[in-house]
């Protein structure tokens, strides 16, 4: 590690206590991992203004993204949740990370104007979002309303199923 991810990591760590003693975030939240450690790259997507549309707006599942830049400490506090998320809703939801001062148009399309900003796209639009560091139960909570019409509309066609074959 050289010295500028070291003291990039003391920043993030220190922010992350901050929060941490604010009662703004637990410890939870980070799923026992290091606030200031790096997202699993193998599990959420980098995205890009060049990839943007193809692997969120014309994706088949829905899309959280977490519109992020790497000297935005609150951002560093948020990735670990992000990652978590990714792995928790595996097969039903996908997770990328888009850098706001690498892509400024993507951001600039959806009008980001505070990071960290995590927006969940459903059927190639933006369904859902929050700025700021939040709970990872809050940001759970969006997903599942974002996720739940499509589960609640499988249930009511088994009900209906049902219903026919008993008449």
């Amino acid at each position: 590690m050289n010295a500028q991810s070291a003291q990039h990591n003391l920043e993030a760590s220190a922010w992350a206590a901050s929060k941490l003693g604010e009662g703004q975030v637990s410890l939870a939240d980070f799923d026992g991992q290091d606030p200031s450690g790096p997202s699993d790259a193998g599990e959420v997507l980098e995205l890009t203004d060049a990839n943007f549309d193809a692997e969120v707006l014309a994706a088949g599942k829905p899309t959280l993204v977490d519109f992020w830049a790497e000297w935005c400490g609150p951002c560093k506090a948020v990735a670990p949740i992000v990652a978590s998320l990714a792995r928790e809703y595996a097969g039903r939801l996908r997770v990328g990370k888009l850098n706001v001062d690498e892509n400024p148009q993507t951001a600039g399309r959806y009008g980001i104007r505070g990071i960290p900003n995590l927006m969940i796209f459903a059927g190639g639009e933006a369904a859902d979002q929050v700025t700021g560091v939040r709970p990872k139960a809050d940001l759970k909570a969006m997903i599942d309303r974002v996720l739940r019409p499509a589960s609640m509309s499988a249930k009511a066609n088994r009900r209906l199923h049902a219903l026919h074959e008993n008449n």
